[in-house]
């Protein structure tokens, strides 16, 4: 009876997950370490190991001076854009209205045509971190942190990504270079193969989180909901769901 429940809660989804797992782990097994340090795998574990720095690298930046120094150079930018971006902010009633010319109007009205584009986000993110302004607040001084925090991540992904593929294409080049003047040349050791399904593995397990981290920011839209329900009724997908450690660093990255 309790397989019988434990079997009821299995989705396609966690076919998906259990099966991403197993081919990953079969091609490394087969490929080894040095065939296995290519392709979409390395690029996934490149992207997540950098980002899980970026994470660290970008809070110390931002504390700092050079932090500071840079949400006052975007928050003087979008001041000079008009009063939509340098004049106070309410939020009184769960509505957004800017102080223009002496009068409050909506946000989206004093973004106006030109900025419209962004005025839906713009109220979340105003309404999310200052939910109780009350005229002691811009839009300029909330997008301000979010977008130098995003410049900041940027760069210092891609640095990172630079950095560990040089490495990692450097240490694949060593692994060939030694195979090819070994003497067993044409035969794959047993720790080689171990070490390239242990290398697979951790890239499938990165595509499956990514995945998730994707359904999890879109959760709201219509077509994703009924996805998102389904996940959250399974055995294993739902676990990855509700504790996908990439979406927890994405948030805090560029949502906090």
């Amino acid at each position: 009876m309790f397989s019988n429940a434990i079997l009821a809660t299995f989705s396609y989804f966690d076919v998906g997950v259990i099966a991403i797992a197993v081919i990953s782990l079969l091609l490394g097994l087969g490929r080894g370490l040095e065939k296995s340090l290519r392709g979409i795998t390395n690029f996934l574990i490149i992207v997540i190991g950098a980002l899980c720095l970026v994470q660290v690298i970008s809070a110390e930046i931002m504390e700092s001076s050079l932090g500071d120094t840079l949400i006052e150079f975007f928050e003087n930018i979008l001041k000079d854009l008009g009063t939509a971006f340098s004049g106070e902010l309410s939020t009184t009633g769960g509505t957004v209205t800017v102080l223009s010319n002496g009068e409050w109007v909506s946000l989206s009205a004093a973004l106006g045509s030109k900025f419209s584009v962004i005025a839906p986000v713009a109220e979340k993110l105003v309404l999310k971190i200052v939910p109780e302004a009350s005229g002691n607040v811009t839009l300029a001084g909330v997008l301000a942190p979010n977008i130098a925090t995003f410049v900041v991540a940027l760069a210092s992904f891609i640095v990172f990504t630079i950095v560990f593929s040089i490495i990692l294409k450097v240490f694949r080049r060593a692994l060939k270079k030694r195979s090819d003047n070994g003497p067993k040349k044409a035969k794959k050791g047993s720790f080689d193969r171990i070490l390239g399904a242990v290398w697979t593995l951790i890239g499938g397990a990165a595509f499956i989180l990514l995945v998730f981290a994707v359904i999890h920011f879109l959760d709201g839209t219509e077509f994703i909901t009924p996805v998102i329900n389904t996940i959250k009724d399974t055995a294993i997908s739902s676990q990855i769901y509700a504790h996908n450690p990439l979406y927890d660093i994405l948030v805090k990255l560029f949502f906090q």
